[in-house]
């Protein structure tokens, strides 16, 4: 394993730096700084860009520098759900621990993001702490660029990991969302309570909600959601390229291609789009996770209008037609009496619902 060091961490810990280039995943940019008159050691995965920070340094500690970076990483990879043997594997392929020169502004250049981060931060400065559990989980949830791409550095990390070792899945209590969706169109509203795989993609997630929801799944979607510090939009890739670029806009990312595991969090909600123009939207609430691997629908309350009949003002609006009818002319009153029985929302049929998606695992 190799700890590229800037030259004040090499000064401070008194290290010899040696020639040796790790893979990536192997190797951590490691920084130091003052902040609030203390020592600070700030540590990145050069793949990844998953970092942890240390504080509260005694004199002593450079004595022990190698156990200390070590035991952080352990800490950050058990803190975003790395088991015992994924931890094993990692350390059984990676070299012995040495010391070496930056890689260069590149590598350092995410250590020095995470430095800026804390600083501005003080309120996740956790006093005598040696390791800063608060800001390491704050700062993981933020996506890092790397290249042209963003990516999500805990979730990075724990797909890498995955790899080293047979595991293929989560583990089997923590393997699916546990997901309350509601939609509201006037004083009426549908709820649907699913079990959502977490390595479904938000492409299948979609499908989920329109199997749930009844909808016939012949228009646009999209998903809004905002991450620590970022907006993001998820998009089906056909519709990707017909978004403007906004500076200050959200993150764009491809339904297809992310899993709801590089996005959602228990306690976090998410908006569902569909149809643009009539606009059904959907919350999306993470109730937290479900011990299975397979969607299904456990609570389904409420359905919904014919998808093309306007949204949910041209739902409301028929429907307040329809409850004065009597002073509307007469060809309007014939055309409403024809058009009623689809104001009629039927209560969804949840075995129907989990046979269909069965259909999408």
């Amino acid at each position: 394993m190799q700890i590229c060091c800037s030259q004040k961490l090499l000064k401070t810990a008194k290290k010899t730096p040696i020639s040796k280039t790790e893979p990536e995943f192997f190797s951590w940019s490691a920084t130091l700084y003052e902040v609030n008159h203390q020592r600070v050691l700030f540590v990145t995965n050069d793949a990844t860009r998953l970092s942890f920070v240390v504080a509260n340094l005694p004199q002593s500690a450079w004595q022990n520098l190698t156990t200390i970076i070590i035991e952080g990483i352990r800490e950050v990879f058990t803190m975003f759900g790395a088991s015992e043997e994924m931890i094993a594997a990692y350390f059984d392929q990676a070299d012995e621990l040495e010391y070496s020169k930056s890689r260069g502004p590149v590598y350092m250049g995410r250590v020095g993001h995470v430095t800026q981060e804390f600083r501005e931060n003080d309120a996740f400065f956790e006093g005598e702490t040696l390791f800063q559990f608060q800001f390491t989980h704050y700062i993981n949830t933020i996506p890092a660029k790397v290249g042209t791409e963003l990516i999500f550095p805990a979730q990075e990390t724990i797909h890498l990991l995955q790899n080293l070792t047979t595991i293929q899945r989560p583990a089997k209590e923590q393997a699916a969302f546990d997901v309350l969706i509601r939609i509201d169109f006037g004083a009426r509203f549908a709820a649907r309570r699913l079990y959502i795989p977490q390595d479904f993609t938000f492409s299948q997630l979609h499908d989920s909600i329109q199997i749930a929801f009844g909808w016939e799944n012949r228009h646009a979607y999209a998903f809004d959601g905002l991450l620590p510090n970022q907006a993001v939009r998820i998009l089906s890739g056909q519709f990707k390229r017909l978004v403007p670029h906004e500076e200050q806009g959200p993150v764009i990312l491809t339904a297809e291609k992310t899993k709801l595991a590089d996005v959602f969090v228990p306690g976090m909600d998410f908006e569902y789009v569909y149809d643009f123009e009539s606009a059904w939207q959907h919350t999306i609430h993470i109730r937290g996770f479900a011990a299975t691997d397979v969607p299904r629908c456990l609570l389904a309350s409420g359905g919904c209008p014919p998808e093309d009949i306007g949204g949910p003002d041209g739902y409301g609006f028929l429907c307040e037609m329809l409850e004065h009818i009597e002073l509307l002319p007469p060809e309007e009153q014939l055309q409403l009496h024809l058009l009623a029985p689809q104001l009629v929302l039927t209560e969804p049929n949840i075995l129907k619902i989990n046979h269909d998606l069965k259909q999408i695992y």
